[in-house]
């Protein structure tokens, strides 16, 4: 039987907390017709091979062993993403011969996800530690969650421009389905396609896609996800931290706060926003995928996610060198970056597309787009429309056709 921890990761699973666009949790499989296996298999292969290698590898040996031998553990706390476990979990760990960590480097564990009083598990997540800076969205761990038959439905380090913690997304005929990760329903969708029952929200999705979900609760929590943040749908309105905070613990434990801000409709689909406090509302709305954000005196510092002049703020504080634009931000909040290029990206920037500054106009393509990898490989589309002053800020924008201005400017809330 094979040694698991010489099971060869893919050196594309490789990430670095350098990067500017964060991989999320998601898969690529995408079911065509209702009980069609034939289609999921077509879909599963457009996963790249060394990823469904390793996956496959993995299960073959989960397979073959007894992993119920192994020491079964309790976790003191939940793991830091993938599925997440409830008391009904069952935990099982094997360490390697160089770990002498309890969850250290060489480090494997088998979590049985079940439902209801059913004693046979619907799901398993197998978690292997790797070395530290491996990967530190997900503390170091690599994991692979499977259907119980063994279909891979998750893989922390895959990437879907569509994707959210927490979140496995397909994408289908322009539609997107999404699904909670623990979710009974996203192991029927694996298994047997197409959900009989579920919810179609048109043009509510990342880029105007329309959105299908097994309910509308699926749909809602997805919208309003965000990394950095713990939200919560109480009674139609949303509540939103700064995840790990003191207020979200004495929210999980008592309920509503008795000290609290509400701000009526500012929240995803026009929902009422309430928060401990009026700086963690506007970091909410404020926050966008490759920048980070930090309050300072009631000013907003935009920093690009990883950059130099990030990492010279957290040690020193305020930058000498800066630039202000005064009530540029959400809500009217002034903002501050290291040069006026940032603020700039960070305007433009929207969940779902990918934007360029160019000569004082701005460039919209839908993330993923084969217009976009056209762009990049040869710069300037020959067939594309403008839309002269439309932008954030009065900019000039230019996409590959009027319906990516159209979807990008629903987003932006200026159409």
């Amino acid at each position: 039987m094979i040694d698991p921890f010489t099971i060869s990761i893919p050196p594309r699973f490789y990430r670095t907390t350098t990067m500017l666009h964060r991989l999320f949790v998601a898969t690529f499989v995408a079911c065509l017709s209702v009980a069609s296996t034939t289609n999921i298999q077509a879909q599963d292969s457009k996963r790249p091979e060394a990823q469904k290698q390793y996956a496959e590898s993995l299960w073959k040996y989960l397979s073959e062993t007894d992993y119920r031998k192994w020491e079964r553990i309790t976790p003191s706390s939940d793991f830091p993403s993938g599925p997440p476990s409830d008391d009904s979990s069952q935990h099982f760990r094997l360490a390697s011969k160089n770990s002498d960590a309890a969850q250290g480097e060489g480090v494997l564990v088998v979590t049985e996800h079940y439902q209801g009083d059913s004693d046979t598990p619907t799901a398993i997540t197998a978690r292997r530690k790797m070395a530290e800076g491996f990967d530190a969205d997900n503390d170091d761990w690599h994991w692979v969650h499977y259907a119980a038959s063994g279909k891979p439905m998750a893989i922390s380090a895959e990437s879907n421009p569509w994707a959210k913690d927490g979140f496995a997304v397909y994408e289908e005929d322009g539609r997107l389905w999404v699904f909670e990760i623990s979710s009974p329903e996203l192991t029927d969708f694996v298994e047997k396609g197409e959900l009989a029952k579920h919810v179609i929200r048109p043009g509510a999705g990342p880029a105007g896609m329309t959105l299908k979900a097994p309910d509308a609760e699926t749909i809602s929590r997805y919208l309003t996800a965000k990394p950095g943040f713990e939200t919560k749908i109480e009674d139609g309105r949303l509540w939103v931290f700064v995840a790990g905070s003191e207020e979200l613990n004495d929210y999980e434990q008592q309920g509503e706060l008795a000290k609290h801000v509400i701000r009526p409709g500012a929240g995803p689909m026009g929902m009422t926003m309430k928060a401990p406090d009026t700086e963690t509302l506007d970091l909410y709305l404020a926050s966008k995928p490759g920048f980070v954000l930090k309050y300072d005196d009631g000013r907003l510092w935009v920093f690009r996610k990883g950059s130099e002049e990030l990492s010279d703020f957290l040690k020193q504080g305020e930058l000498a060198k800066h630039v202000i634009r005064p009530a540029a931000g959400p809500n009217g909040v002034t903002l501050k970056a290291p040069d006026a290029e940032t603020i700039d990206a960070y305007l433009v920037a929207q969940p779902g597309f990918v934007t360029k500054l160019d000569d004082g106009r701005v460039w919209v393509f839908r993330n993923g787009s084969e217009e976009l990898k056209d762009y990049r490989d040869a710069g300037e589309l020959a067939k594309h429309v403008i839309r002269p002053a439309a932008g954030p800020g009065g900019l000039t924008l230019k996409a590959p056709d009027a319906e990516t201005i159209d979807a990008y400017l629903r987003v932006c809330g200026l159409n």
